[in-house]
């Protein structure tokens, strides 16, 4: 199910400015607003979609430390990043190369 409501996370860049990214669900994934509006041309979702074949995936074993949800975005070729809500909770998230944005949660639980 879709929703149409927005919730807003903020990206904070190595000179500590704030970017603020809007969310929406999609088939109760959370996903940035500019996948949302491409639904068939959005990266992440493709990743969502796609399994993993541990045997082919090459990754730096360094690369593969740390939380499960960040492995799996990496294994995915997405590159982890952290966002805050509104009350500063951070959150791990996965933004691919066409700047969609998906939890990195939900590429872990859809393995």
């Amino acid at each position: 199910m879709n929703h149409s409501y927005s919730i807003d996370y903020v990206l904070m860049n190595n000179l500590g400015n704030k970017e603020s990214i809007k969310f929406n669900k999609y088939q109760n994934k959370l996903i940035n607003n500019k996948c949302f509006n491409n639904i068939t041309g959005c990266l992440a979702l493709k990743a969502l979609n796609t399994k993993n074949k541990k045997q082919t995936t090459k990754l730096n074993k360094r690369a593969l430390r740390g939380h499960p949800a960040s492995k799996a975005c990496l294994r995915k070729k997405g590159s982890p990043i952290i966002l805050e809500d509104t009350n500063k909770n951070q959150y791990d998230f996965c933004a691919f190369k066409d700047g969609s944005i998906i939890r990195s949660i939900d590429l872990k639980e859809n393995k």
